[in-house]
């Protein structure tokens, strides 16, 4: 059995290692009481975290698919035991999110039975979840032990990095100067951190080998937690150098050139760029140098964080990212804590909260192009228009969706189109709808996907898919991109947001199979109507193109797992497809819109309408320019 002789660089009994981490950590320790009595003084806050914390006393957890209500899960928890049939739960179990809350009422109101139940939770996971072999270096056999690639068990790597950086390492530092702390107790907490420390080490960058997943980013975060945390280990200072290593080499290998991380998804982006901010935090409280590639990469992730949130202070839900504003709000206040300024996070202050802004941040459009990723806005208060264009095809991994051209749309501050987000990650019928071109806003030929949807996590062959330019001139913010998905057809989508409350699709079309068109509109709420141009609710119109046929679909959004609130799709057909076609979709936020037309000439591809009795006029050729003329 490991014991503190294997683990400590110098000979202590287990009550002078408690005394010494007690001397050593009482300043980590006084900081969160801080925290804690300033955020205390918040009625509502309070009422939260006390409403939470009983929850946790009483057993009941809220898991993915638990149908997003807290379900009871066992007193002590059944760590092993995968009480639903979503393999989330069991992972989310295992990262003990009962710590935080636990601890921190704990320390709020100074009741005993939170830490009791914290410390009972803890123990009793060491006992009963016994760490697998990993004396290996297969990536087969550890992958299967360790990333779950079969069985799943409260040992997949991730959580190991989660409990070290987060839960468990918050209910040491605030557990460890109660009396409930024994030596005893001390020292069986410390033999299985430094346990997961040891496989973090060993297993993450055998998986992992070119540091491009975000759970390499949670697992190195661990490790660097536990070297920095406990000093007095053997392999502290190697593990110290290790975990810094690898923590650059995510930031380069997963943070594109323009600041997008890989996955394309802004909810898993904005938790990468967290533990960035979180880097930073630890080198500096611990005095070591902060590598200047991780600062570049900080100031180029928080820009794609900031834009690509909407207007109405939510993240654009692309992929699997959820309908919320993610860790936005937390990184706001983090950069200030940590650079004395809010640097571009404060262009979306008045969008998180009631924050008058300091000066008058001009709109404008990016081109994350390595991610297939165009963002526009007409400016940054809770008024203005927003839409976010996505084409990425072969797609960078799982948390993608079927979605090649989709786009979300904000219009006067209102969301008009949205992405449904996820759902649940658990493979079966609700994950393959979620992840469809029907729940997004896409064409498609034929009644078919672009590509087969495999299971949760796996997509069948694919062909090109990219964003093409984006275009920039007075009242005009537009993108374009294409796929070739549904080869031999062909598809080229336009987004133009003209004059703020104006949105404009246009699809050029190559249909040499001849198959049905159709196309989808996720609308944001169920509050749709069908009109004779189109549909319509109490703010928007949207008018469609000519010769199709539409109707209204019932559907949905999914603010978090297991969590579903009724929307509706607009489902455009057009039966009898020319071969060459152009389908253009007019959003209109304000005055009617009449007289629209498409049509090919010798400079691209001409579109127009009459707002308000007002010609309007664009100018399109794909991949090169779009203007008004």
């Amino acid at each position: 059995m490991l014991t503190l002789d294997h683990i400590l660089s110098s000979p202590m009994s287990a009550e002078e290692y408690l005394q010494s981490q007690r001397e050593r950590l009482r300043g980590k320790h006084d900081g969160i009481c801080r925290e804690i009595k300033e955020s205390g003084k918040n009625p509502s806050w309070r009422e939260d975290l006390l409403r939470r914390a009983d929850l946790f006393m009483r057993n009941m957890y809220l898991l993915p698919g638990t149908g997003g209500k807290p379900m009871f899960v066992g007193d002590p928890p059944a760590w092993n035991v995968r009480l639903v049939h979503d393999e989330e739960y069991l992972w989310g179990l295992n990262r003990l999110p009962e710590q935080g809350p636990l601890c921190r009422a704990y320390l709020l109101t100074g009741e005993k039975k939170y830490a009791e139940k914290a410390l009972a939770n803890i123990l009793n996971w060491i006992e009963v979840c016994p760490c697998p072999d990993f004396g290996t270096d297969d990536p087969v056999t550890l992958r299967r032990r360790f990333n779950n690639t079969v069985d799943i068990s409260p040992w997949r790597i991730l959580e190991a990095g989660i409990r070290l950086f987060d839960s468990w390492r918050n209910a040491y530092i605030c557990l460890l100067y109660s009396d409930l702390m024994t030596p005893e107790v001390h020292e069986t907490m410390i033999r299985s951190m430094h346990e997961q420390a040891q496989v973090l080490s060993h297993v993450s960058p055998i998986i992992w080998p070119n540091a491009d997943h975000n759970h390499f980013f949670h697992e190195m975060l661990g490790l660097l937690c536990a070297s920095v945390d406990h000093p007095e280990w053997k392999q502290s200072a190697q593990w110290q150098e290790q975990s810094i290593r690898e923590l650059i080499r995510c930031c380069q290998a997963q943070i594109t050139p323009e600041g997008g991380q890989l996955e394309g998804c802004p909810g898993y982006h904005g938790g990468c760029l967290t533990m960035m901010f979180s880097i930073v935090k630890i080198l500096r409280e611990n005095s070591l140098e902060i590598p200047a590639v991780l600062s570049e990469c900080i100031n180029k992730a928080s820009q794609y964080s900031v834009w690509t949130m909407k207007p109405t202070g939510i993240l654009a839900s692309v992929g699997d990212t959820g309908i919320s504003a993610g860790n936005l709000p937390h990184q706001t206040e983090i950069h200030h804590s940590l650079f004395g300024d809010y640097g571009i996070f404060d262009r979306i202050r008045p969008l998180i909260s009631d924050t008058p802004p300091t000066e008058d941040f001009p709109g404008g459009i990016m081109h994350f192009r390595t991610l297939g990723q165009i963002t526009a806005r007409s400016g940054w208060t809770k008024d203005d228009s927003f839409f976010m264009l996505c084409c990425n095809t072969p797609v960078p991994n799982g948390h993608s969706h079927q979605d090649p051209m989709s786009f979300v749309l904000t219009l006067n501050g209102r969301d008009i189109v949205t992405d449904p987000s996820s759902c649940t990650y658990q493979d079966g019928d609700k994950r393959k709808l979620y992840k469809s071109p029907e729940y997004h806003s896409c064409l498609t030929f034929g009644g078919r996907p672009p590509f087969e949807y495999v299971s949760t996590w796996v997509f069948g062959p694919q062909k090109e898919g990219k964003t093409g330019s984006i275009y920039s001139c007075d009242g005009l913010l537009a993108g374009d991109a294409m796929h070739m998905n549904y080869e031999p057809n062909e598809h080229r989508r336009l987004c133009a947001l003209v004059d703020k409350d104006v949105f404009l699709v246009a699809d050029d079309v190559v249909n040499k199979t001849g198959e049905t068109v159709r196309m989808y509109f996720h609308m944001d709420t169920p509050d749709w109507t069908i009109t004779d141009t189109g549909a319509a609710d109490e703010f928007t119109s949207v008018y469609l193109p000519a010769g199709t046929e539409w109707s209204l679909a019932d559907s949905s959004k999914s603010p978090r797992s297991d969590v579903e609130i009724p929307t509706r799709r607009i489902v455009v057909t057009d039966e009898n497809p020319a071969e060459e076609a152009l389908y253009v979709t007019v959003f209109s936020a304000s005055a009617d819109i009449t007289d629209i037309s498409a049509c090919r000439c010798a400079d691209g591809i001409r579109i127009s309408y009459r707002k308000a009795g007002v010609p309007v006029c664009l100018l399109w050729k794909y991949g090169i320019s779009c203007e008004k003329i």
